[in-house]
This record gives C-alpha cells, sequence and structure tokens, in this order.
C-alpha cells in the first residue's frame, strides 16, 4: 500500500470563493448562467470552490457540469463521483441517475464522494489496513499519544487537519512512533479527502453513533476524531461512511487520544477473535394474489438520496439488523420494480420489518438521511383489497401523489388520522400490475425536553 501523501492544494478555507471558470467573464446575475458550488463530502459549504456554467429555465446540462469539473485539475473524476442537487425531487441524485438536465435554483451544487468505498472486501488478499487522526486537534500532547497508541495496534499512519499546535510534542512518544509509523498534515478536509487510500471508509468516532460493542471494523479505513474542545463537525461526520461512539458510565465525553487507543484495542481484538456472523434471516413466507404468483414478503423500502445510499445501507445493516438486497432475485419485486426502487430506496428484509421501521424512524443517525420508510407485506389488486382492522392509520405512499387517491378509495369504515395514528398504511406503486402494501406500527414522536 503506497502511504498517502499532502498535496499542495488550493483547497483552503482562506480560498473558498475563487471563480474557476475565469475566462467566462460572466456575471452571476446573468439569466444564461448560474454558479455551480462543488466540496468534497465532509467539507463545510463555506468551503466550496465555485464555477460558473450555462442555466436555461432553470436546468443546467450534466454535461456542463463535468466540463466544469474537468478545468479544476485537483479534482480526480476517475476516483471520485459526481451528485447533485436535484430542486425538482429534493434530493441529492448521482450523474449516473439523471438524465441530461437538472433543476436548479438559487446556485447549481455538485458533491464528490469516493466511487470505491461501497466496494466489497473480498478481493482483499491481507487483513487491511487503517489510519487515524484528529480533525482541528488542540494540544499536541494528545496528539503524540494517539500516534504512540496507534504504532502499537498496527496503524499504516495518521495524521492531523487544521491543526491548532505548532509542533509535535516529542516527550508522550517514548517509543520513536515516528520510525515506525508515519504521520500526515493537511490544512483542511479536502486535503484529507483527496489523499484518504481509495477505498477506504471513513469512520467518525463521536457522541451518539453505533455502539463499539457492536461495531464489524470495515478492513479497510480511516478513523477520524473531533477535536478536544470542538467534537466532529457536522460535515465530517456526515461525510462518514460509520459512526461509533464509546460506552462510559459517568461523561461520555472520553479524551481524544484516550478514544482513539479504544477503538483501535477494540479493533484489534475482534480481529484476534472474529465477530460471529449474524443470524440467518427467517424462511420468506409465500404470499399469492390473484394470479397465484408467489412473492417473497415483507420487505422494508427506506427512501433515502442517492449520494448517501453506501451509507444508509451499512447503517440498516449494522445498527438494525436488515439485509439490504443489491441484486433482484426470483419472486421478489419484477426486474423493472426492483430497478425503480433502488433508484431512490434502500431495499432490505429483516426479522421483524414493522419492528425495525420504528426503530430506524428513531435512529439519531439516519435523521435528515432517510425520507420515509415503507413496511410491504402483501400484494392487492387496488385500494379496497388491502385488508385493514380497526386502528387509526396514517397513509405513506410511494409515489407520494398516491396518497390521495388511496385516501379517496379507502372504505369509511377505516380511521384515518395523522398525529394520533397508530399504525402506517404503507402503499406502493412501481407501475406493475396491482400495488404492495403493509401495515407497521408508527414511531413514537420523540417529545421535546420540557421548559426549565
Amino acid at each position: 500500500m503506497s502511504a498517502p501523501q499532502s498535496p499542495q492544494s488550493p483547497h483552503s478555507p482562506h480560498k473558498s470563493n475563487w471563480m474557476l471558470d475565469q475566462d467566462s467573464g460572466g456575471d452571476d446575475d446573468d439569466k444564461n448562467t448560474i454558479r455551480l458550488r462543488y466540496l468534497y463530502r465532509g467539507e463545510h459549504k463555506r468551503d466550496g470552490r465555485v464555477a460558473t456554467i450555462a442555466c436555461e429555465n432553470g436546468t443546467i446540462k450534466t454535461k456542463a457540469v463535468l466540463v466544469a469539473l474537468r478545468r479544476d485539475r485537483s479534482v480526480d473524476l476517475d476516483r471520485f463521483g459526481v451528485a447533485l442537487y436535484d430542486v425538482k425531487e429534493e434530493a441529492w441524485r448521482t450523474l449516473t441517475e439523471l438524465d441530461d438536465e437538472v433543476a436548479v435554483e438559487g446556485e447549481a451544487r455538485a458533491e464528490l464522494y469516493d466511487t470505491l468505498e461501497q466496494e466489497a472486501d473480498d478481493a482483499a488478499a491481507e487483513a487491511g489496513y487503517f489510519g487515524i487522526g484528529i480533525v482541528r486537534g488542540k494540544t499536541a500532547g494528545n496528539a503524540g499519544v494517539l500516534w504512540r497508541s496507534a504504532a502499537q495496534l498496527g496503524a499504516a499512519f495518521t495524521f492531523t487537519v487544521g491543526a491548532r499546535f505548532e509542533k509535535e510534542d516529542d516527550k508522550t512518544d517514548a517509543i520513536a512512533a515516528w520510525r515506525r509509523v508515519p504521520q500526515f498534515a493537511y490544512d483542511d478536509v479536502a486535503q484529507l479527502v483527496t489523499a484518504t487510500p481509495r477505498g477506504a471508509a471513513l469512520v467518525g468516532v463521536e457522541m451518539g453513533g453505533q455502539a463499539l460493542e457492536t461495531f464489524a471494523h470495515p478492513e479497510r479505513c480511516v478513523y477520524v476524531l473531533g477535536a478536544e474542545d470542538e467534537g466532529l463537525p457536522k460535515s465530517v461526520r456526515r461525510a462518514c461512511r460509520h459512526v461509533v461512539s464509546l460506552p462510559s458510565i459517568r461523561s461520555a465525553s472520553y479524551n481524544v487520544a484516550v478514544a482513539g487507543a479504544l477503538v483501535l484495542y477494540d479493533r484489534f481484538m475482534k480481529r484476534s477473535r472474529p465477530v460471529p456472523p449474524p443470524l440467518p434471516l427467517p424462511t420468506t413466507v409465500d404470499v399469492e394474489d390473484e394470479a397465484a404468483e408467489p412473492v417473497y414478503l415483507p420487505i422494508i423500502l427506506v427512501q433515502r438520496d442517492s449520494a448517501t445510499a453506501s451509507r444508509v445501507d451499512a447503517l440498516l445493516e449494522q445498527r438494525h439488523g436488515a439485509a439490504v438486497v443489491r441484486k433482484a432475485t426470483d419472486g421478489d419485486l419484477s426486474t423493472e420494480e426492483f430497478a425503480r426502487a433502488r433508484a431512490r430506496f434502500s431495499v432490505a428484509r429483516a426479522h421483524d420489518a414493522g419492528a425495525v421501521a420504528c426503530s430506524i424512524a428513531a435512529d439519531p443517525l439516519l435523521q435528515g438521511h432517510v425520507q420515509r420508510c415503507l413496511v410491504l407485506d402483501r400484494r392487492a389488486a387496488d385500494v379496497a383489497k388491502i385488508a385493514l382492522g380497526a386502528e387509526t392509520y396514517r397513509v405513506v405512499a410511494q409515489p407520494a401523489g398516491l396518497a390521495t387517491r388511496v385516501v379517496d378509495q379507502l372504505p369509511e369504515s377505516v380511521a384515518l388520522g395523522t398525529a394520533d395514528a397508530t399504525h402506517l398504511l404503507c402503499v406502493c406503486d412501481f407501475g406493475g400490475k396491482g400495488l404492495l402494501a403493509g401495515v407497521a406500527p408508527a414511531a413514537a414522536r420523540p417529545r421535546p425536553p420540557p421548559r426549565r
């Protein structure tokens, strides 16, 4: 493995608004042009770069976006994919999922993400590698202690991002870790992202993440810790494929060097004694529709932005015990239905689909990333043939416009509500014959803390 280098990059916060397209000489108010703000996933939007591209009737060409990005020689489009924000869909969409045009408003927004993070580790010939570092570290002593622990526990490299100290503290490094493990200093998050080894997942260490004791460490990853006084920035946390937290009895906030050492020790012990595989899913149930064609249900559709698909899939599997389905199989959705579902949804199975849907709705790491969650356990020829009980239902439909038709066609005996609903009636139509439907308990909405 080649060690990551610290490139000389123009991505400094002091140069956040430099204009890439110097030849355009255009005015931002020109009706035929629009600003394109692009940044690496993990950067704060204030640190994004800006270019000017053509815009017509509120739409931009995806080819124009690629042309603008290629002009920036620091962007490696062979490694990084591009996601654009579609104002009509109100979601991030990758260029592979978009047509020739995308709707924009105000300014166009683009994110660059590592296309190899989601690759499987089947081809790994060895036990993988990992690095660890601190974002905006405050004291040299903590950086030195973490460097020593990383060397003792097998790290390939360490790093700092925007360090607020001038030199390392040699007194904390009694084993001369610099002889065994290199340390790289990056000015900002963009430098870290571009220098991270290809396909290595970012793992954030921050309160509120997955409990460390249940976390399965990736083969290749980079652990990122926040500063002693600031924690891990939200923009960096969003870029992380996984976020883990450390259990405690009293205060949940550990010293940053101690937190890093505990995470690396946990990795070392689990690699020595691998975590047992999860229990197999129960036997699928055959549910027959009018055509007497068996379909394997239930399934869970978790709607998310395409740009966060890999992270949402990982959280569903690791935090909620759901098995994400990545390929269409006989008896599931039809090939066409599955293709449409995967464009906007994670398709998963679980022992108790309803309970998993509730836990997903309450998961703080998925808030802001998951738009809707549908549990589907039956097929129906039309809305009138969906058998319902005496509970109060709130309709959740895909596409969203289907909800109005469902409400209009439900029998008057079915009780409907919003805040007082005890169950969700999930209905989905991917353009095939009939509907997919299901019922799940409504997740309890968290109450705001009482005012003091």
